[in-house]
């Protein structure tokens, strides 16, 4: 059973500096990224301020992505803290290895192309990841019973429907249906809550969540498509597929 906060499964995280320092997602600003990366919720440990790579988390909260652009002492460029040396290898890093690896072969960090390195570098300015709630968040990541999971979906939606949330909400849907030549990347699991959200959303998902596919195309070109969860098992050939797709998005900037 994970340690709980007021009885509660799921809820906004405790840590005051994370809380202060996160501004609603992760990368570059929304309004500059050609690809957004939806998703659920902003999971953090609850232990993450004794993480060593807290102070870290928090620059690059503050700053974005260009905290790590040209910076003095960096060995090799990285998108995100979860992706330091001084990080453990569980499901945050594998999410964000994971998006690495759509660019090319890497080891230990380093890219076997400088195509595929300069690839990521330039992509990764403008991709952002944000999550329906806009808030740092602990506990639905590893709920451990059935009993546990329905508490902690529950109190997802009161926080997902909440007025602190509301103005979350506002931006996603700007840049849903009011932004240009946006490309945005949605699992099948949040995609679910996204209709909820937004009952203008009809398509279904792909039934093959290896499939790439269209799921709303606004009048200005910003699109939804559906993704594979990136912490999941993924065949070698899928990264190849959404290199071929986020050039796309991309170019189409």
């Amino acid at each position: 059973m994970i340690k709980q906060i007021r009885g509660e499964m799921f809820g906004e995280h405790p840590s005051s500096k994370l809380r202060t320092a996160y501004q609603g997602y992760q990368g570059c600003k929304p309004k500059d990224a050609d690809v957004i990366i939806l998703g659920k919720d902003p999971f953090y440990p609850l232990d993450i301020e004794q993480s060593p790579i807290f102070d870290e988390l928090i620059a690059y909260l503050e700053t974005g992505v260009e905290f790590y652009l040209d910076k003095p002492g960096v060995t090799y460029f990285y998108h995100h803290p979860f992706l330091s040396k001084k990080y453990g290898r569980g499901t945050l890093w594998r999410y964000h290895s994971n998006f690495r690896r759509i660019f090319g072969k890497c080891h230990n960090g380093r890219f076997l192309s400088n195509r595929d390195s300069d690839d990521y570098r330039n992509w990764a300015k403008k991709t952002t990841m944000i999550e329906l709630i806009g808030t740092p968040t602990y506990g639905m990541s590893i709920v451990d019973s059935s009993y546990a999971k329905k508490q902690a979906d529950s109190e997802y939606q009161v926080m997902l429907n909440s007025a602190q949330n509301s103005e979350h909400l506002r931006l996603i849907r700007s840049l849903l249906f009011g932004s240009a030549n946006k490309t945005v990347f949605v699992t099948r699991e949040t995609y679910s809550l996204l209709r909820g959200v937004f009952p203008i959303l009809k398509k279904a998902f792909p039934t093959d969540s290896y499939i790439i596919e269209d799921l709303y195309t606004n009048a200005s070109n910003t699109s939804l498509k559906a993704l594979r969860h990136p912490s999941a098992a993924l065949k070698a050939e899928y990264f190849d597929q959404l290199k071929i797709v986020m050039n796309k998005a991309y170019i189409k900037s």
